[in-house]
Parts: C-alpha cells; sequence; structure tokens
C-alpha cells in the first residue's frame, strides 16, 4: 500500500485525481491552473463566477470533472471555490513549476513571485502561505533534471529574510525547509556554495542544521 512521507507527496497525489477522473481531459489539469493563475494577480479573483470562468476559457464540462474529482465545489450563488485553502495553494504551486519547466518562466521569475506571495500583508498572504514550500518541493524533483536545475537555490532564497541571519531564517532552514525531504538537499548544497561566493558566514550552520532535520 502506498503511503505517503510527505503532505506534499499526499497533495500530489490528490492533485492526480483530476487525470484519474474516468472522463478526464488533457485540458482539465491545465483548467486548474489558469484559474489558479487568478490567484496570484495583485487583486486576486476568487472565489470563481460564470462570467470570469468564461473570461478565462474553462468550460462546463471541464468544471464539472474538476467537480467530480474534489478539487472545486459550488457554493449556493453558482459560484467555484476549492474545498480548502489547500488545494488553492497546490494548484498555484503547480501553475508556477509548469510555467518554469516549459521555459515559460525563469527560476528568477518564480523567485520573485514567492518573494511578494511571502511579503503580502492582507489575508490572502496567509491563504497561500503554502505556495512557496509547495512550488520548491515540486521543483526539486530529481526526476525533472532540466537547464535551471543549479539556479534553484534562488527559490531558498527568496524565503530568507534577513540573508541568513536572525532566528527568522534559522526557523526557516531548522523546521521549514526539512518538510521538503532529501529531494530538498541539492538545493541546499547549491545555495552553500553560492553564499560562500558571496562570503556570508550564517549558511553552513544553517545548511547543516536543515540536513540534520532531514536526516
Amino acid at each position: 500500500d502506498w503511503v505517503p512521507r510527505t503532505e506534499y507527496e499526499l497533495m500530489e497525489r490528490y492533485w492526480h485525481r483530476i487525470r484519474e477522473h474516468p472522463r478526464s481531459a488533457p485540458q482539465d489539469c491545465g483548467a486548474m491552473q489558469v484559474l489558479a493563475a487568478t490567484l496570484l494577480e495583485e487583486q486576486p479573483r476568487y472565489p470563481w463566477s460564470s462570467p470570469l470562468l468564461n473570461a478565462v476559457g474553462v468550460p462546463p464540462d471541464t468544471v464539472q470533472r474538476l467537480r467530480e474529482s474534489g478539487w472545486l465545489r459550488e457554493l449556493e450563488d453558482g459560484v467555484l471555490e476549492c474545498g480548502h485553502d489547500r488545494l488553492l495553494c497546490w494548484a498555484a504551486a503547480k501553475l508556477i513549476a509548469t510555467r518554469v519547466e516549459d521555459r515559460t518562466w525563469t527560476i528568477d521569475d518564480a523567485a520573485n513571485t514567492i518573494r511578494a506571495l511571502q511579503a503580502r500583508t492582507d489575508h490572502w498572504g496567509r491563504r497561500l502561505g503554502y505556495v512557496a514550500m509547495d512550488t520548491i518541493w515540486l521543483l526539486a524533483d530529481p526526476i525533472r533534471a532540466d537547464a535551471a536545475r543549479n539556479e534553484k537555490w534562488k527559490l531558498i532564497a527568496a524565503l530568507e529574510e534577513l540573508q541568513g541571519l536572525g532566528f527568522v531564517d534559522e526557523s526557516l532552514y531548522r523546521d521549514l525547509l526539512p518538510t521538503a525531504g532529501s529531494r530538498l538537499v541539492p538545493l541546499l548544497l547549491d545555495r552553500l556554495r553560492q553564499a560562500a561566493r558571496e562570503g556570508h558566514e550564517p549558511y553552513p550552520r544553517l545548511v547543516a542544521s536543515a540536513l540534520l532535520s532531514i536526516a
């Protein structure tokens, strides 16, 4: 029996429900990402109304399949939402990862998006709080070797508030980054190498803390 080792594996498995729907269509995952794109706007559009669905090109049959897959639910006034903010975050992270993988975005674009989400002080900053780590986990997949693999440490740097100094960054390396598991090790080592070139002293200790937590 399959047993998830991290919450990220559980979320990825739940994402696969879209593809596993008996009447699934190739565009269904893309449609969920199109909806997620509205969350990354300066003024997020959510929940999703019928006019918005029409405007972004998500047809009723796709909506129905996404509802049956557990990714969308209809409210009393006819608008659609995800059943939990955790699903919102995963869909947004899948969008970011897909844009990097198809080279629509660079790693810098993804890092800047993560940085912007982390800087939000409104309720969307809280609701989309998991997007950063979800994105890092997805892009750290060792199976997906790509030209940007040596730059993915920038995603970790985007989460740092004080360039490795202070309790906030210590907690990041000790508590948060290790939740991604062993796939994050190459990114941590690349972050350490980059920090050595920049002359930042805290990183050997911080990265060692993260590696110990992963182990």
